[in-house]
């Protein structure tokens, strides 16, 4: 018996949406439940918050959101390993890329992102951490710190259990980029919840729109194929059945 590996790497859909609080607090911004405030799906995609006390307030909390086709996919085999494949962007704002972290979770989107998909992570609560709730599609968060520098992101094995029940049938395994701060609920030892001047830390990513193709957001899986060496053995098919002895 032995196991084939090769990898693939489906279609994607992606943007990003953010929800504005105007006049409230980053955490009111946070926590809505409803739609976000605007949508890219051009852009780079961003993972970030951002907080002005001045001109009434003004307050947003950014996630992207990554959908892989997998229902063309028509390999044999179990997925085995995933990599998310990410290309940090050549950010205008010096606030993004600087050593912040974003973590990886299982999103619940509607269909093709939308900013009705703003609060569609799984099993979101209402406010409070999502730590032990939101389930993780990777095991740690990842820092950010350069431009145009490749991040190779391990998926571990909630997502691969969530891959191969999706596999080969599913239009849509969709994942959700957050802020550390985003994730745990707490922004203080992040973005100022009332800063005088414009504030704001997250990560930014080449989306699928890049002109430079290797730029692009990638799933890349690894399947596995099982293959018996049959020495001296006689093949019967009876009544549908493959039988070997």
């Amino acid at each position: 018996m032995s196991h084939n590996y090769y990898p693939i790497t489906p279609t994607i859909d992606s943007g990003y949406t953010s929800r504005l609080e105007a006049g409230g607090d980053i955490l009111t911004a946070r926590n809505y439940s409803s739609d976000g405030m605007f949508l890219s799906i051009t852009e780079d995609l961003r993972v970030q918050g951002y907080s002005y006390a001045g001109s009434g307030g003004i307050y947003t909390n950014t996630r992207t959101f990554l959908n892989f086709d997998l229902s063309d996919e028509s390999a044999d085999g179990i997925v085995v390993s995933a990599v998310l494949q990410l290309t940090s962007g050549e950010s205008s704002h010096s606030y993004l890329n600087n050593g912040h972290k974003f973590y990886v979770v299982e999103a619940n989107t509607a269909g093709a992102i939308s900013q009705a998909d703003y609060p569609n992570l799984k099993d979101r609560p209402a406010s409070g951490t999502y730590a032990d709730i939101v389930p993780l599609y990777a095991d740690s968060a990842t820092a950010v710190s350069a431009v145009n520098t490749q991040y190779n992101i391990d998926l571990n094995g909630t997502a691969i259990s969530h891959l191969n029940s999706e596999y080969g049938t599913s239009t849509k395994f969709d994942l959700a980029l957050i802020t550390e701060w985003d994730y745990t609920g707490d922004f203080t030892e992040g973005v100022d919840l009332n800063p005088s001047t414009p504030a704001g830390q997250g990560v930014e990513f080449h989306s699928k729109t890049s002109l430079t193709s290797s730029y692009r957001p990638l799933l890349i899986l690894t399947m596995s194929t099982t293959t018996f060496d049959i020495k001296s053995a006689k093949v019967i098919i009876k009544s549908g059945q493959l039988i070997i002895k």
